[in-house]
């Protein structure tokens, strides 16, 4: 029996579900209800992440070994596209298995161990990845990390024996780290870097200011003034559920605490305000929708608003502003959005 789009945690040992989840989250047809899935699975307990560090450092090491692996890894390619299709359960499918695809992969690292002490030492590796409007994206990284980014951002990485270093041009993002004493994770943001000390943090620059929130771990933050030649400042220690930010002139906000469940709520695809001016909220929303929302009266800007809301429903928030403060939305054109007083139009 056949089932479409099985879901890796139900598969009957860890090691298959990680390396379910492997496959799933680099098929580039992964859904909001799979990120949030895969999260819920990989922050159940420590032995999911073992599993899931261990698949995906053994495919970022069989990416980078040509040729002598050539035959084997289009075999593994052919199975993963298979797998994005439908997959069988307890089962083969067209002669593969769960069974198979371990095999091969077993197979490939055998000989990726023999060609460790004749091949020579790898060059730097570099990536960039982006996410446009309304889009997020689930980046695994050659050393089992992960990058989840939120809508319009942009990352490039850098990574070698010795180091791992992540730039942030713009967006939002929440980075996992496998922590590997002797081999730094920083994240550049900015004019500040955010050193990783094992840990799970998010880093949001949308603006000259630079928000850093750690969700699980410590890091250490230090920061630049890039108008002048003061020095950097000693690395600030924060830890769960403290929050710091920077400005470009090197000022660094004093540490307060947040909400650990609330702020990363998007990769759940929801928006959770608290007490927040609409106009912060309006602006929040432009970031995953086309197009502006403006009101017709500025004044409005100021209202607090709170509540929890989903993405894919700006529908729904909406009806919730005309019950509060009477507004709804009109739309000008294509690209524009008015929220009007229901008695100014009537």
């Amino acid at each position: 029996m056949y089932e479409s789009h099985q879901q890796p945690s139900s598969l009957p040992s860890v090691r298959e579900q990680a390396l379910a989840w492997v496959v799933r989250l680099r098929s580039g047809k992964v859904t909001s209800a799979d990120l949030k899935s895969f999260d819920q699975w990989f922050r159940a307990n420590e032995a999911h992440k073992r599993e899931y560090q261990v698949y995906t450092k053994m495919w970022g090491t069989l990416e980078h070994v040509p040729p002598f692996l050539e035959a084997e890894l289009e075999e593994a390619d052919r199975y993963w596209a298979m797998h994005t299709r439908e997959f069988a359960v307890g089962a083969s499918h067209g002669g593969w298995s769960w069974g198979s695809a371990l095999a091969v992969m077993s197979v490939a690292v055998v000989m990726v161990g023999c060609l460790v002490s004749v091949w020579p030492s790898s060059p730097i590796h570099e990536a960039s990845y982006q996410t446009v409007k309304g889009e997020q994206r689930m980046v695994t990284l050659v050393d089992g990390s992960t990058i989840f980014l939120n809508t319009d951002s942009q990352v490039s990485v850098q990574m070698s024996d010795e180091t791992r270093v992540v730039t942030m041009h713009r967006g939002e993002a929440v980075f996992t780290v496998v922590h590997e004493p002797g081999r730094p994770f920083d994240v550049q943001a900015a004019n500040g870097i955010i050193h990783d000390i094992g840990t799970q943090f998010l880093v949001r620059h949308f603006s000259t200011d630079v928000q850093v929130a750690v969700l699980e771990g410590r890091v250490a933050v230090e920061v630049d003034a890039q108008a002048s030649a003061k020095p950097a400042q000693n690395p600030h220690p924060l830890k769960q559920g403290e929050q710091v930010m920077y400005t470009p002139e090197g000022q660094l906000s004093h540490v307060k605490s947040f909400n650990v469940q609330t702020t990363a709520v998007w990769r759940q695809g929801q928006l959770v305000f608290v007490e927040t001016p609409l106009s912060e909220v309006l602006d929040e929303w432009a970031r995953y929708h086309p197009g502006v929302i403006r009101l017709d009266d500025p004044s409005l800007g100021r209202v607090p608003i709170s509540g929890s809301f989903r993405l894919d429903n700006i529908n729904g928030f909406f009806q919730a502003l005309d019950g509060i403060l009477a507004l709804r939305p009109v739309r000008q054109n294509q690209n524009l959005i008015v929220l009007e007083r229901q008695s100014q139009s009537s």
